[in-house]
C-alpha cells in the first residue's frame, strides 16, 4: 500500500492520470488505425467490384422503311466501323448496287432477312474481308462481283474469317480463281438452303 500523503497522492495523482491518459492516446491511435484499415478495405472491395467495360457492338441499320432510302450511301454508312447491319428497305425484295467494293475491317454482321441482294453491277468485286477482321453474312445475296480480268473472288475476297449462313452467291465472275468466293483466311459455310457459288470456296 501506497501512503495517503501529500506526495504520495500527488505522485499517485500523476502517475494513474499520465497512464490513463497514454493508454486513451493508445486506444484512439487505435481507433483511428482500425478506421483506416476499414476504409482500405473498403476501397478495395469497391475497386474490385467495379466491372470492367465491354466492347459494344454497333448496330445500323439501311432504309428507314421504303426502298428509295436502301442505297450504296447509305450502305457505306452503315458499314463503318462494323457491328451488326441490318434493312429496312420495304416489305419486297431490293438489290443494292455497288460501285466499288466495300472493306470490312472490323468485325461486322450483314442481315439481309431473306430481302436483301448486293450487287457489283457486273463492274466490281462486292467485298473485301481485311485480315484480322470477321464478315457473317446471312439470309443475303451477293450477285454479279466481277473482279476483273487477272483478279480473284468475283463476290468476295476474304484474307479474314468469312462466316455465311442461308445466303447465296448468284452471277459472279473472276478472271482466275475463285468466282465466287477466294479464301486465303478462313470461311465456314451453314445454310438453311442450297447455295450456289462459283469457282473455288
Amino acid at each position: 500500500m501506497i501512503p495517503w500523503h501529500g506526495w504520495g497522492r500527488s505522485k499517485v495523482c500523476i502517475c494513474l492520470g499520465s497512464k490513463t491518459a497514454a493508454r486513451g492516446r493508445e486506444g484512439t491511435m487505435h481507433a483511428r488505425a482500425g478506421a483506416l484499415a476499414t476504409v482500405r478495405t473498403v476501397v478495395a472491395i469497391l475497386t474490385v467490384a467495379v466491372p470492367l467495360p465491354r466492347p459494344v457492338h454497333a448496330e445500323a441499320v439501311v432504309g428507314t422503311g421504303a426502298a428509295s432510302g436502301c442505297t450504296e450511301a447509305a450502305l457505306d454508312a452503315a458499314l463503318a466501323g462494323g457491328g451488326n447491319v441490318t434493312f429496312n428497305c420495304g416489305a419486297s425484295p431490293v438489290t443494292i448496287t455497288v460501285t466499288s467494293q466495300k472493306t470490312v475491317a472490323a468485325d461486322t454482321t450483314i442481315d439481309g432477312g431473306g430481302l436483301i441482294a448486293l450487287s457489283g453491277g457486273a463492274v466490281t468485286r462486292v467485298v473485301v474481308v481485311n485480315s484480322g477482321a470477321t464478315l457473317t453474312l446471312a439470309n443475303l445475296t451477293i450477285s454479279d462481283g466481277a473482279s476483273g480480268a487477272s483478279s480473284f473472288g468475283g463476290a468476295i475476297e476474304n484474307d479474314g474469317m468469312l462466316n455465311v449462313t442461308n445466303s447465296t452467291f448468284a452471277n459472279n465472275t473472276a478472271g482466275n480463281d475463285g468466282g465466287a468466293i477466294r479464301n486465303k483466311g478462313a470461311a465456314n459455310k451453314r445454310a438453311a438452303e442450297p447455295q450456289r457459288t462459283q469457282g473455288e470456296p
